[in-house]
């Protein structure tokens, strides 16, 4: 009869309880000591799901972290999670807000193997900037931490990334030639590219050799960030400078950066007229 009872517990005790209480009553014919047997049971049980209802869930992710880059450069962010709960566990890692069109974020892992309480896991966070960010830009990167244990229990933090100044500027075109008459006036154009994810003033200024009246001698080009600017001056011919060649120098001067300047040169030739004597 205890074989058979013993058959018949390790058979049903991981099914419905009310089955195997009838099944000890069929067996007994309704004795006390096996039904107190199985309210033991149930005890034990009662009492393991509840010491595991009981398990308490807690993570914690660290500190918040600062980082610049230029564009298109990958910014490192390393963390440490820590279980703080009373038993083991494992994490989901997540980003909860939005990324601005051309930058991306990558978490590793996402989610984390099980870890021991009061052990530790580390994990990066990886900001990659776009490619036209703007100078100044802060991103801010909210990352959380969710105990698989119990949903409820998160900690986050926050990554930001400043993007940093990158310093392009171009002049163009470096050189411009023209031919004209004395007496006449001639006109030159140039560009300034600005490549750089800020926007810039430049400082345009003119140099005569000979002296001739140049308009303006000096102005000022405002151009944003990534964009083209032209500008343009004016070189009056007096009328006996038949036959000269005429040199302007143009030197333009970053408000970003004042030990940037560049150049470019404008070759004037002006030709005789008849009964002119040259300068």
């Amino acid at each position: 009869m205890i074989n058979n009872l013993s058959q018949s517990v390790g058979r049903f005790s991981g099914r419905n309880h009310s089955r195997l209480f009838q099944v000890l009553l069929t067996i007994t014919g309704g004795g006390v000591s096996l039904l107190l047997l199985f309210l033991l049971l149930m005890g034990a049980q009662s009492e393991a799901q509840a010491a595991f209802s009981n398990q308490v869930a807690g993570v914690d992710v660290g500190l918040d972290q600062n980082g610049s880059g230029l564009p298109s450069e990958i910014v490192t962010y390393y963390h440490t999670l820590t279980n703080t709960g009373d038993s083991p566990d494992t994490y989901s890692i997540t980003l909860e807000s939005p990324v601005p069109a051309g930058w991306n974020v990558t978490i590793e892992p996402t989610t984390t193997t099980s870890i021991p309480a009061g052990a530790t896991m580390p994990f990066t966070v990886m900001v990659q900037i776009a490619s036209n960010a703007i100078s100044g830009t802060e991103y801010a990167a909210v990352i959380q931490a969710t105990s698989m244990t119990d949903t409820a229990v998160i900690d986050s933090l926050t990554d930001t990334t400043t993007v940093n100044l990158a310093f392009d500027l171009d002049l163009i075109p470096p050189i411009n030639t023209g031919t004209t008459t004395a007496g006449t006036n001639v006109t030159y154009t140039h560009f300034i590219v600005n490549n750089s994810n800020a926007a810039e003033t430049i400082q345009i200024e003119t140099s005569s050799t000979p002296n001739w009246t140049i308009t303006p001698s000096m102005q000022m080009v405002s151009v944003g960030p990534f964009e083209t600017e032209p500008f343009s001056f004016t070189i009056g011919i007096p009328s006996n400078g038949g036959g000269t060649v005429h040199t302007a120098l143009v030197t333009a001067t970053s408000s970003l950066s004042p030990s940037v300047q560049l150049t470019a040169t404008d070759i004037t030739t002006v030709t005789e007229i008849p009964g002119a004597s040259g300068v």
